[in-house]
C-alpha cells in the first residue's frame, strides 16, 4: 500500500490558536482514503515515531505520532502564525 498522504486527501484545514501554548495549530480532516493511507503510515512508523509534514518540498514539521488508530482528524501543532497560515492554505488547495 502506498503510504503517502497528500493535500488531495485533505477535506479541510483550519488555523486555530492553542489554548495551552498560545502557538498556532492547523486542524485538518482527511477523506476516507486519506484516513486509510494515514493509518498505513502509522502502522509502519509506529507509536512515538515521526511523520514529516512536507509542503512544496520542504519539511515544515515532523510531529511525533501519538496514536496508532487515526480517526480522520488531526492537528499539526506548535507553528508560528505564518507557517500555520501557509500550511492551511496549501492543504486547502486540493
Amino acid at each position: 500500500m502506498h503510504r503517502r498522504v497528500t493535500e488531495r486527501h485533505v477535506e479541510s484545514a483550519t488555523v486555530v490558536t492553542s489554548l495551552g501554548t498560545g502557538t498556532e495549530d492547523v486542524e485538518f480532516r482527511l477523506s476516507a482514503r486519506g484516513t486509510e493511507r494515514f493509518n498505513a503510515l502509522v502502522r509502519t512508523v509506529g507509536l512515538g515515531g515521526r511523520a514529516a509534514v512536507v509542503v512544496d518540498g520542504v519539511v515544515v514539521r515532523a510531529p511525533r505520532l501519538e496514536t496508532t488508530e487515526f480517526q480522520g482528524r488531526g492537528i499539526v501543532s506548535g507553528l508560528d502564525v505564518g507557517a500555520a497560515d501557509r500550511l492551511a492554505r496549501r492543504l486547502n488547495r486540493s
